[in-house]
C-alpha cells in the first residue's frame, strides 16, 4: 500500500505596503516605414481599459535570462510586482524613471490573482537625445 506525502507549497507574498514605486502602463504601436526607408516609428499611449498609474515594487535583477520555446535567450532587468489585473499581459509597456521597460512574462503569484510578478527587460531612456558630455 502506497502512503500520502503532502506537499507543502511555499507561499510567496507581496506585501502592499512595499508598493512606493509609480509605473505608467503604456500600449505600443508601430507605424510602417514610408516609401525607400527602414526605420519605423513608435508611439505609446495610454491605454483606456488600464490606469495609467500603477503602485508597484520595483525589483532590479542581474544575470538572470528567460528562455522562450525556441531556445530565445531574453536578459530580464527587473521584476516588477503589481496588484492582479487580467488586462495586464505582456503586450503592455511600462514608463519608470524616464525608462521604457518591456513585459517579457507575467506571471500570477501562486495563482491567487492578487499579485502578478512581471518579468521585464529595460529598453532604455524614454527620450531618442544623445547627451552632451
Amino acid at each position: 500500500m502506497s502512503r500520502c506525502t503532502s506537499i507543502r507549497k511555499k507561499k510567496r507574498k507581496v506585501c502592499i505596503g512595499d508598493m512606493r514605486d509609480v509605473i505608467k502602463l503604456k500600449a505600443r504601436s508601430i507605424t510602417a516605414p514610408l516609401f525607400n526607408t527602414v526605420d519605423f516609428d513608435e508611439d505609446f499611449e495610454e491605454i483606456p481599459s488600464l490606469p495609467e498609474e500603477v503602485l508597484s515594487l520595483v525589483e532590479t535583477v542581474s544575470g538572470v535570462v528567460l528562455f522562450d520555446g525556441v531556445n530565445t535567450e531574453t536578459p530580464i532587468t527587473h521584476y516588477i510586482y503589481v496588484m492582479y489585473n487580467p488586462l495586464i499581459t505582456a503586450e503592455v509597456w511600462i514608463e519608470f524613471e524616464n525608462k521604457r521597460i518591456d513585459i517579457v512574462r507575467v506571471e500570477d503569484l501562486d495563482e491567487r490573482h492578487e499579485f502578478l510578478k512581471l518579468f521585464c527587460n529595460d529598453q532604455g531612456l524614454i527620450s531618442k537625445e544623445a547627451s552632451k558630455q
